[in-house]
């Protein structure tokens, strides 16, 4: 066997990718391994310009690499970005020379894709890991990072202070100790096991304090666990409920705001409900001020234009008082919807309601009607129009 015969199987087997090129940029030799690497055939990657296989981005830097070893200087390490067939890139990494009897560049190359992503996911983490800590360093509630045997490797400052502990280390506030002895257990064998199963826990718990006091907090604690599923360790967040002044009383007053408010939004509402393609109704529930009658004209001027309505019916049975302004509203609603070519029928005229008008002197150029049911068989014999039922047939 001769050297030259050595030399070729060494060419061939090498895991390496291995390459000649000339001074036009063409590859002149190439292992089998650029076929298992690029995908291309030796053929393929022969046919054209080396730099066509370049990523656009780095072939102003390969063109600078290139006339270095064309000038006589070797290269040891230089990366940038080769086109796959299936059109995806992968990183490689050269080094060469140039062989000046001839003319030619002696080169080899190595896939170190692998090591980019690895390296490129250890920089997000660290990224990631960063903003965290800025993160956590910035909030005003307790965040703390514990081992699989819950000792402390991470604690805020806001943590520190609020038990009492800004000159403690990590390592000298394992997370049993954080808690008063009595709640110690409740931790063990509830908070963990939770954790542990279901990767998160929250509720309320209580932080001993260095002064011996105890403070109510709120507490989440998750689960840290490696890509492939173990337990590394475990996150905390404390939030202090003892500087939310009676805390519970609080919570009862906000929720009973929310359900006046909803209850203040329903009955200011004034919904159009729309019988029939020409008849509509618009029930007015609670009481009128002079932001509401702006609304409700507004309302049933748009409605019954957007609509093309005929008939609208005004219902104020759920009126709570009906007053002169009240009534001033009817008359200019009345008096505007006809206007625009509309009928206005007002129903839900109660005795005393009747009996209010009529001494305030209101005359309402309206029809009107004792109740809602009236009020709706009057708008249908004058429009013509009948109910549909669910079933899309007429009701009698």
């Amino acid at each position: 066997m001769t050297q030259h015969t050595i030399y070729d199987r060494f060419f061939a087997r090498s895991l390496e990718l291995m390459a000649t090129a000339d001074t036009s940029g063409f590859f002149q030799h190439l292992n089998p391994a650029w076929t298992q690497v690029l995908g291309y055939s030796l053929e393929e990657l022969k046919s054209r310009p080396f730099l066509d296989f370049v990523h656009p981005d780095d072939i102003a830097a390969t063109n600078q690499e290139v006339a270095k070893v064309f000038g006589g200087a070797e290269v040891f390490h230089f990366e940038n970005r080769y086109r796959r067939k299936d059109g995806s890139y992968c990183w490689l990494a050269w080094s060469g020379g140039v062989s000046l009897e001839d003319n030619m560049i002696f080169c080899c190359a190595r896939d170190i894709s692998v090591q980019k992503r690895l390296a490129e996911e250890k920089e997000q983490a660290l990224s990631a890991l960063g903003r965290f800590q800025a993160l956590a360093d910035s909030t005003s509630d307790f965040v703390g990072m514990f081992s699989a045997d819950y000792r402390m490797t991470y604690v805020n400052p806001a943590g520190l202070r609020m038990i009492g502990r800004e000159d403690a280390l990590p390592a000298e506030l394992p997370l049993l100790a954080l808690h008063p002895q009595d709640h110690q257990q409740r931790i063990l064998s509830e908070v963990i096991p939770t954790v542990r199963s279901q990767s998160s826990w929250n509720g309320d718990t209580w932080l001993a304090h260095a002064s011996g006091h105890l403070i109510p907090v709120s507490q989440v604690m998750v689960a840290l666990r490696s890509k492939d599923g173990q337990i590394e360790g475990f996150g905390t967040v404390m939030r202090d409920l003892s500087a939310i002044e009676s805390y519970k009383q609080t919570q009862e007053e906000l929720l009973r705001q929310q359900t006046m408010l909803r209850e203040m939004i329903q009955a200011m509402a004034t919904p159009i409900i729309p019988l029939t393609e020409r008849i509509v109704v618009m029930p007015l529930i609670g009481s009128m001020d002079a932001t509401r009658a702006e609304d409700f004209l507004t309302a049933a001027l748009e409605g019954a234009e957007s609509r093309r309505a005929r008939v609208v019916i005004i219902d104020i049975t759920g009126m709570k008082h009906v007053d002169t302004s009240v009534g001033a509203t009817l008359v200019r609603a009345a008096l505007a919807l006809r206007l625009i070519g509309a009928e206005v029928v007002l129903t839900g005229i109660r005795a005393e309601i009747a009996r209010t008008l009529v001494s305030l002197g209101v005359d309402l150029p309206v029809n009107t009607r004792s109740n809602l049911q009236s009020g709706i068989a009057y708008a249908l014999s004058i429009s013509g129009e009948v109910l549909l039922s669910p079933s899309g047939r007429a009701q009698k």
